[in-house]
């Protein structure tokens, strides 16, 4: 007897863990400023239930194109992962 739910099942798990391992790098011809920080690895993976602190500390994001964004803070900065380093100061 076929179970094709099981096998249904099992194939969406396949395809819903080989996107897992997905992580933006640093783009190879941007210059980061000598005052950047680099965002640690590892970082937290999608569905991992870590929070940030909620304290106001702002930062000069640099996105891994070269853009910036003021964030709140350093950590809210580096869960994302189109974020390459930080800046400790608002994005002028």
């Amino acid at each position: 007897m076929h179970r094709p739910h099981v096998l249904l099942s099992s194939v969406l798990s396949l395809l819903a863990l080989s996107g897992c391992n997905h992580r933006l790098q640093s783009a190879p011809n941007i210059a980061l400023p000598q005052s950047a920080i680099q965002c640690p690895e590892p970082r937290p993976q999608p569905g991992q239930h870590i929070a940030c602190p909620m304290n106001y500390l702002p930062v000069c994001a640099i996105h891994v194109d070269g853009s910036r964004s003021t964030l709140s803070n350093a950590c809210s900065a580096c869960a994302n992962p189109e974020i390459s380093a930080y800046i400790d100061a608002l994005c002028p």
